[in-house]
């Protein structure tokens, strides 16, 4: 699988050598839903406790599209995009408990836009390869940080798809949907002391963006 995102992504990016490109820069925010995923000799642990974090995601990016026929623009872009999200553990008679998990990704996207120029909404559909870094669990008892583990860094691997309305002949606002995996290896295996091996954080966004073709 991250051979395929990989390949994909190069054999995307490569395209534009030979086409007029026209380059573009994007901004997105959105919704985050996030669980955090351990493994034990490939076997994944059951964590109750470490679901269903929410929160916001915020993003931006630069790249270039050019067109492959008349049905289909490819876009390729660099793009950061940084996570904060949190979810409530307990709370018990004296203290309120949150657990919040923040991470960072830099990916290379190549996206696949369908129907004719002429069209204001076109769908599109996305690939993405990079790294997750400043990866952080946090449990913050009342307010204050209790416990900070670092979960280091990984690949990270995403999927993408959505459809942008285009206002203009340069202004788009894109609505999409990205699934996105970190994988965390055995330095975020530590945030729980069970045994585990390996963990990776899977992320789903629902994101609204703007993007400018120049």
């Amino acid at each position: 699988m991250k051979k395929l995102l990989l390949t994909s992504a190069i054999v995307l990016a490569a395209g534009a050598a030979n086409a007029a490109v026209a380059p573009y820069a994007s901004i997105k925010a959105g919704y985050t839903n996030s669980d955090i995923n351990f493994y034990y000799d490939d076997d994944k642990f059951e964590s109750e406790g470490l679901a269903n974090f929410s929160g916001f995601t915020g993003a931006i990016a630069g790249g270039a599209a050019w067109d492959a026929n008349s049905l289909i623009t490819v876009r390729g872009e660099l793009e950061y995009a940084y996570t904060n999200t949190s979810v409530n553990s307990w709370m018990d008679d004296l203290d309120e408990w949150k657990d919040v998990l923040t991470h960072n990704t830099i990916m290379l996207n190549a996206f696949a836009d369908f129907g004719e120029k002429s069209w204001s909404v076109r769908p599109y559909v996305g690939l993405g390869a990079g790294f997750g870094f400043g990866n952080t669990f946090k449990i913050i008892r009342d307010g204050e940080t209790w416990k900070k583990e670092d979960m280091g860094s990984g690949f990270a691997y995403a999927g993408m798809i959505g459809a942008a309305w285009h206002a203009t002949d340069h202004l788009a606002i894109d609505l999409g949907f990205q699934y996105k995996v970190i994988d965390m290896g055995e330095a975020g295996a530590k945030v729980y002391s069970w045994g585990q091996d390996s963990s990776d954080v899977v992320s789903r966004t629902v994101t609204l963006g703007a993007r400018y073709t120049f």
